[in-house]
C-alpha cells in the first residue's frame, strides 16, 4: 500500500493497459483504436486507457474500455489513495451462468472514496494521445563513397508487439437496510452501480444477484481493496447495447495520486501484459515505487522494422528486482488540446439541429470536423517527425476539418447516427456492415447514392435533427471539449509502459511527478551506412565494380557505431543478447535506476561500460576480418557516409593511372 501524500496538487494523466481473460469465455483482444498504419509506430496493443486529472483531492478519470469476441470480457482501471484501493485495475468477463447465452460484458473498479455520478468521455482523446507520443524508430540508409552506388535513402521502422445521461435508478435492486448498494444509474450505453466496500461477501452477492458480471478469483485477489472506506463501481452495458456502443467514461473522486491496482488485475491477466500509463502535468512523470529501466538501443532491430521492441522491453524491466520497472517512451510538451478544438470545429449546434434530412445531416458533420482523427498525409515519414512529435502533427487535417469526401465517423458518432439513420435493406444484403455504413455515412448518402440510387429505393431521406444534435452534442461535442480545456492548463505529458506476468502483480504501482527531470523524445534515428570493399584498381569517384557490401549502424542517441560484415545477416546485433561469448555479449538494459520526486535519478546499475566493451570487440572482430573496407574508427560516433579509405600509395596510384589510360586507349 501507498500511503496518502497530500503534497501532490497536479493534474495527472495516466493511462493503464490490462486486458483481461476469463474461464469460459473467449480470450480478449485488443480492439486498437489506433492511428491508420504507419511503418513508424510501435504496435502496443491495449485492453483500454485512462486520464487522471486531480484538482485539489478530487481526481477525474477519462477511462477508456474496450472488449472483442462473441463472449467477451472487459477490463477496469482507475485512481486509488490511502487504504488499499489505490490505483487503476479491474476485472471483468463473460457471465458464465444460465442467465445469458452470449455472455455480458463486465467491469470492476475500485475506488479510495464514493464517486460522483459517472459521466460520458470521447474515444477521441485516446486515439490522438497514441498519435501524438507513440515510439518511433527511423533508419536513413546512405553509401559511402567507395560503392559505385552514392545516393542515399531514407526509410523508417517501427517495431511491433507479438501495442445520456438519465438520472434516477436505474431498475434493479435498490439499496436497502443491509444492501452494498450506494446509488444505480445509467450514462450512455452504460448501466452502472457504485457499491460500498467494507463487507465483500454482500458486495459480490448484490453483484451476482443483479446480473454483473464477475470473472472467478476476483473475489479472493480483492481482499486488499474491501475495507471501510473504499468502494467498487461495477460496468456493465445496457440491455440492448453491444461493443459498438462503448465510448470512454468520466468518474469523479477523491484521492491524491495515481496508482494502478495491479493485484486485483492479476486474476485474469494474460503473461506479460502490457500497462501503459501516460500522465500530465507541469513536468515529466516517473514511478514511485517501481524502478526505472532505460534499454540498450543497440539490440534493437533496426533493420527489421523494429520488430523485437516490445519483446527486447520485457526483458530489460525483468532485469529488475520481482521485475517491478517502467521503461519512459515519450516525455514534452504537447499540442493536443489545438487538435482536439480547433477553431471552427463542430460549427453550431442549433445549425445542425435545424437540418431535417439525414443527408444534409452526414454532410454536415463530415464538414465541420466530427470524423476520426487521422495522421496528415505524410506525417511521420524519415525526417518528418509529424504526428510523432510532441506537438502530435495535423491529425485533424488542413484548417483542422477534413473534407467530406475522407469523412470516417468514430464510435460515438456511429452509435448516435445508428439511434436516428435507417440503413436500406439492399446494403445490408450486400454485405455492407453497419460499422461501414455509419461511419462512412456521408459517402453513402452522397456520392454512393448517387451512383446506386436502386439499392435506396423505398428508404427515406429524414432526420429528427433536434434529438440527433442534442445527442451528439452530450455524447462526443461536450466530453471532448472538457477534456480538451483539461490538457490545455497541464500539457506536459509522459508516456511509460512496462509489462508484467501474473505473478509479478505483486505490488501496485504509483506514480508521481520530477520537476528535474529532462524531455524524452519519442523519437528515435540510426543511420545505416553502405560500405563496399576496395579493391587494386579502384579510384575515389571511379568505383570498384565490386558487388559485396558490409554495414555500419550508428545510433544517434547512444552514438555507438556497429559493424556487420559482408556475410553476415543485417540483424546480427540483436542475437548478441544471447550470445555464450562473454566478451561480446550485451544485457537487455542500459541502466536501471530508482527517480527521487526531486533531483536526478539514483542510478543502482550502469551497463553502459559493458555495452561498449562488447560493441568494441566485436567491431574489432569483424573488421580484422574484412581489411578491405572503409569502418572508420571502430567504436567512435563517426559520420559514416564521409569517411572515406586511406589514400593509396603513390605505387598503386601510378599502377592504377597507368591501368585506367591503357583502358582508355582501348
Amino acid at each position: 500500500m501507498v500511503r496518502r501524500m497530500n503534497q501532490l496538487r497536479r493534474f495527472v494523466l495516466a493511462t493503464a493497459m490490462v486486458g483481461l481473460g476469463v474461464a469460459g469465455a473467449r480470450e480478449a483482444k485488443a480492439c486498437g483504436c489506433f492511428a491508420p498504419p504507419d511503418p513508424t509506430v510501435p504496435l502496443v496493443q491495449a485492453g483500454e486507457r485512462i486520464l487522471f486529472s486531480t484538482d485539489g483531492d478530487m481526481v477525474t478519470a477519462v477511462i477508456q474500455i474496450q472488449y472483442a469476441g462473441a463472449k467477451t470480457t472487459g477490463a477496469g482501471t482507475g485512481t486509488g489513495g490511502a487504504g488499499g484501493a489505490g490505483g487503476a485495475a479491474g476485472t471483468g468477463g463473460a457471465a458464465g451462468g444460465p442467465s445469458t447465452s452470449q455472455g455480458e460484458f463486465g467491469w470492476l473498479l475500485p475506488l479510495p472514496a464514493k464517486p460522483e455520478p459517472m459521466q460520458l468521455g470521447t474515444q477521441e482523446v485516446f486515439d490522438q494521445l497514441i498519435i501524438s507520443t507513440q515510439p518511433r524508430y527511423f533508419l536513413t540508409t546512405v553509401f559511402d563513397p567507395s560503392c559505385d552506388q552514392r545516393n542515399g535513402s531514407r526509410g523508417a521502422f517501427a517495431p511491433s508487439a507479438s501495442g445520456d445521461s438519465a438520472s434516477g435508478a436505474a431498475g434493479g435492486t435498490g439499496a436497502g437496510p443491509e444492501s452494498p448498494l450506494v446509488f444505480r444509474d445509467t450514462v450512455g450505453p452504460y448501466d452502472y452501480a457504485v457499491l460500498d466496500a467494507k463487507d465483500g461477501a454482500a458486495m459480490f452477492q448484490w453483484l451476482a444477484d443483479n446480473r454483473f458480471a464477475v470473472p472467478p478469483g476476483t473475489q479472493d485477489a480483492a481482499g486488499p481493496y474491501l475495507h471501510p472506506g473504499a468502494f467498487f463501481l461495477a460496468l456493465k452495458l445496457r440491455t440492448g447495447a453491444s461493443d459498438g456502443d462503448l465510448q470512454p467514461v468520466v468518474i469523479k473522486y477523491k484521492s491524491d495520486r495515481a496508482m494502478i491496482p495491479i493485484v486485483l488485475t492479476s486474476v485474469a491477466a494474460q503473461p506479460d501484459m502490457g500497462i501503459q500509463v501516460w500522465m500530465a502535468g507541469d513536468s515529466r512523470a516517473m514511478p514511485v515505487n517501481y524502478r526505472h529501466t532505460v534499454i540498450n538501443d543497440a539490440l534493437i532491430d533496426w533493420q527489421q522494422q523494429a520488430r523485437n521492441y516490445v519483446e527486447l522491453l520485457t526483458r530489460a524491466v525483468n532485469q529488475a528486482t520481482d521485475a517491478q520497472s517502467f521503461v519512459t517512451e515519450y516525455a514534452g510538451r504537447t499540442k493536443l488540446p489545438d487538435n482536439l478544438e480547433p477553431a471552427g470545429r463542430f460549427g453550431s449546434v442549433s445549425e445542425l439541429s435545424a437540418l431535417t434530412t439525414a443527408s444534409a445531416f452526414a454532410k454536415y458533420l463530415a464538414e465541420h470536423g466530427y470524423g476520426a482523427p487521422t495522421p496528415a498525409r505524410g506525417a511521420g515519414g524519415a525526417g518528418g517527425g509529424g504526428a510523432g512529435g510532441a506537438g502530435g502533427g495535423g491529425p485533424i487535417g488542413p484548417g483542422g476539418r477534413p473534407g467530406s469526401a475522407g469523412a470516417n465517423f468514430g464510435a460515438e458518432v456511429r452509435s448516435v447516427l445508428q439511434k436516428y439513420v435507417t440503413m436500406p435493406n439492399a446494403l445490408q444484403r450486400m454485405g455492407i456492415q453497419p460499422t461501414q455504413y455509419y461511419g462512412q455515412l456521408d459517402y453513402f448518402l452522397g456520392s454512393y447514392r448517387q451512383q446506386n440510387p436502386e439499392a435506396f429505393m423505398g428508404w427515406e431521406d429524414r432526420i429528427d435533427g433536434a434529438m440527433a444534435g442534442a445527442d451528439l452534442d452530450t455524447r462526443f461535442v461536450q466530453p471532448l471539449k472538457e477534456v480538451a480545456a483539461l490538457l490545455r492548463a497541464h500539457s506536459y505529458l509522459t508516456r511509460l509502459f512496462t509489462t508484467l506476468s501474473p505473478e509479478e502483480m505483486t505490488r501496485d504501482p504509483a506514480f508521481d511527478f520530477n520537476p528535474d527531470l529532462p524531455g524524452y523524445s519519442n523519437e528515435h534515428r540510426a543511420t545505416l551506412t553502405i560500405t563496399c570493399e576496395r579493391q587494386l584498381f579502384s579510384l575515389p569517384g571511379v568505383g570498384s565494380g565490386s558487388t559485396r557490401q558490409a554495414r555500419i549502424l550508428e545510433l544517434k542517441d547512444s552514438g555507438r557505431r556497429m559493424f556487420v560484415g559482408p556475410e553476415e545477416s543485417p540483424s546480427v546485433w540483436v542475437d548478441l543478447e544471447r550470445s555464450t561469448d562473454q566478451e561480446i555479449k550485451m544485457p537487455p538494459d542500459e541502466r536501471m535506476e530508482a527517480i527521487p520526486l526531486a533531483g536526478k535519478p539514483n542510478v543502482e546499475k550502469d551497463n553502459k561500460a559493458a555495452i561498449d566493451r562488447a560493441i568494441q570487440a566485436r567491431n574489432e572482430r569483424v573488421r580484422a576480418a574484412n581489411p578491405d573496407f572503409n569502418w572508420g574508427a571502430s567504436g567512435k560516433s563517426e559520420g559514416g557516409c564521409a569517411t572515406s579509405g586511406p589514400a593509396p600509395s603513390g605505387a598503386l596510384l601510378a599502377l592504377a593511372l597507368f591501368a585506367l589510360a591503357r583502358r582508355r586507349r582501348r
